[in-house]
């Protein structure tokens, strides 16, 4: 009942993948006949030529052996060319379908992303998709499986030829021994007490190593995660500033030391696996080549049988036996393609929706948050409480407040990265849920705090693409104060050319990208994308005073006729800005300019006075 589940789930696994590639099933239908079948031609043909020999008929003999070599080479080609034709396709197969799974991060709703379910739960499946629960082991699996039971099939039809003939000695032992009846019984009760054995054997070895798999899933995150300290500068540098070298090398040692624990208890249980399985072959082969001799001695078969009959026990041995391992090896395969499939299944939380974004030239967006209130999942308190507000089109935005007022959870449900706990927002009176995710993420150009930039080229990091408009990327360095870089948009962001490194150019085009720079390609890369919206959570946090400077008067070159909000600490950028939306404590408490919030001498004056002496006010 259990294997049923097992291989109902299995197909239910193929079946979802079947439209990457519809010839995937019919060719390991093909494959396991055709290899089950081929090796039963030289068993077959053995009687025929041995009886062919002993009976002085060569002539015969040689037809027969030439039949063989023919079907048996034309047998074995065909199975070779359908073994390569199917790995290639399977293999081809696996690709795409490890392209899903490693795409799939980037479909899940950002709220179960920064709460770790999907990255924790990716780990799983690439370190249960590498260690045994690839696509491509199953379907081989499967062909292995179907080949065996094809063999299995024709080896017990040839033994039930061998038991049911008749013994004409005149000696009643051997002909109790050799009784048709008797044989069957014999042959079952062996076969089956043997494999009985071996498959609990197999059965308990491989629940063994899924434990190990289990519980060093960890260790093998930790380990992973170690070694990528080593090759994080950052991290080397925090590691030498606090001396802590000899502490993480010795987690380290500590970690691959129970890693290679594991490695040798599995190999320990895969031992036992082969010595059962090798133990319960020889009691097989002892008792076909005893029985088929006794056969023999009983005249039930002449000499010419001894090998074909002999070679088919010890084939249904061999058949039945792969069955029942193939079997176990797929339920366990099972247990770790549970990881996947738990992956593959997770759900994007959020409403995609389906209405089209209007794509207007004049930038004319209307967003309002309508009595919106929000608290993260886990949590009993709400970081934002009752905002209501409207978020002016082609107007510059500033959004101040302590820390913890929730100006950065105000960007991240606007740009739909969460949603609303109560409330909505609305894009010209829509519900955003209503809309197309990606349209409306379209509108977004979005500099966050806590920026990434990816270890490619500095021209695809500003287009987020491997092909690019050079000119624009020009356009957009420019606007930056990065126009100096221009001759190095090919270039990685955070290794030099091969030529650079011997010397091949000016030391200038060495250097690596300062914080502030970074932070700069990361405000370009906004301006590349080109969104109705641009958001700025802190895009000058890393810049000095200079640069900084240089951004605000070129503040409108840079964002345009398009809707900005712009979120800082240092209360000298709302100058840039005609509205300032004060928030606190997750409400919002004053709005205005800059003049209108200073007469008021509430929370924005007190702010702005505290930075006064940093500063002078022009």
């Amino acid at each position: 009942m259990q294997m049923l589940k097992t291989h109902n789930k299995a197909f239910k696994i193929m079946k979802r993948f079947h439209y990457l590639d519809h010839s995937i099933g019919p060719l390991i239908l093909l494959l396991g006949i055709m290899r089950g079948l081929v090796p039963f031609i030289p068993i077959v043909f053995s009687n025929y030529i041995l009886t062919s020999v002993i009976n002085k008929q060569f002539k015969e003999a040689l037809y027969y052996s030439i039949a063989m070599s023919l079907l048996f080479c034309v047998g074995s080609i065909l199975s070779e060319w359908l073994k390569k034709v199917t790995t290639d396709r399977n293999s081809a197969l696996s690709e795409k379908i490890e392209d899903i799974i490693h795409q799939k991060p980037l479909e899940v709703d950002y709220e179960s992303i920064e709460d770790g379910k999907v990255i924790s739960s990716y780990t799983s499946a690439i370190s249960a998709l590498n260690y045994n629960a690839s696509y491509e082991q199953l379907f081989s699996k499967y062909a292995e499986l179907l080949q065996s039971i094809v063999s299995f099939l024709f080896a017990i039809g040839l033994t039930l030829q061998f038991c049911i003939s008749v013994s004409r000695s005149e000696s009643k032992v051997l002909n109790i021994v050799t009784n048709p009846v008797v044989c069957i019984l014999l042959i079952l009760a062996v076969v089956l007490g043997v494999m009985g054995i071996t498959g609990k054997v197999v059965k308990w070895s491989q629940s063994k190593i899924s434990e190990l798999f289990e519980v060093g899933l960890d260790t093998e995150r930790r380990f992973d995660y170690l070694c990528r300290m080593f090759r994080d500068e950052e991290m080397i540098k925090t590691i030498q500033a606090y001396d802590a070298e000899k502490s993480i090398s010795n987690l380290l040692d500590n970690t691959s030391k129970y890693i290679n624990d594991n490695n040798k208890k599995e190999a320990e249980y895969r031992v036992y696996e082969r010595v059962v399985k090798a133990s319960s072959s020889g009691v097989i082969t002892v008792l076909a080549y005893s029985l088929v001799a006794l056969k023999v001695l009983a005249n039930a078969i002449g000499i010419g049988g001894f090998l074909k009959y002999s070679q088919a026990i010890i084939k249904m041995n061999e058949s039945l036996l792969a069955t029942i391992v193939f079997n176990h090896e797929i339920g366990d395969m099972m247990r770790y393609m549970d990881k996947l499939t738990e992956f593959l299944d997770m759900e994007n939380k959020f409403e995609t929706g389906s209405i089209p974004v209007e794509k207007r030239s004049d930038h004319q967006y209307n967003i309002c948050f309508e009595d919106v209130w929000f608290k993260y999942p886990g949590s009993d308190e709400y970081v934002l409480k009752g905002v209501t507000c409207e978020i002016n089109s082609n107007q510059k935005s500033a959004l101040v407040g302590p820390n913890g007022a929730g100006k950065s959870t105000f960007i991240k449900l606007l740009s739909r990265l969460y949603e609303p706990t109560k409330g909505r927002i609305t894009l010209n009176g829509v519900d955003i849920k209503k809309y197309d995710y990606k349209e409306y993420l379209s509108l977004f150009s979005v500099v966050f705090q806590d920026f990434g930039l990816f270890s490619f080229s500095l021209g695809e990091n500003i287009s987020n693409s491997v092909e690019f408009h050079k000119k624009k990327v020009h356009e957009c360095l420019f606007k930056t104060g990065l126009e100096k870089y221009g001759h190095r948009l090919d270039e990685s962001l955070n290794e030099l050319s091969e030529v650079e490194a011997f010397g091949g150019s000016d030391s200038s085009s060495n250097e690596k990208y300062s914080g502030g720079e970074q932070q700069k390609i990361a405000i370009a890369r906004a301006l590349y994308k080109d969104g109705a919206f641009v958001i700025l959570d802190e895009p000058t946090a890393a810049l000095d005073p200079i640069s900084e400077y240089e951004i605000y008067q070129n503040f409108d070159s840079l964002v345009g006729d398009k809707t900005c909000i712009y979120i800082s600490h240092r209360m000298s950028s709302c100058r840039f800005c005609s509205d300032i939306i004060v928030l606190n404590d997750g409400s919002i408490v004053e709005r205005g300019n800059h003049e209108q919030l200073i007469k008021d001498e509430k929370l924005y004056c007190d702010m702005w006075n505290a930075q006064a002496k940093y500063y002078t006010a022009s």
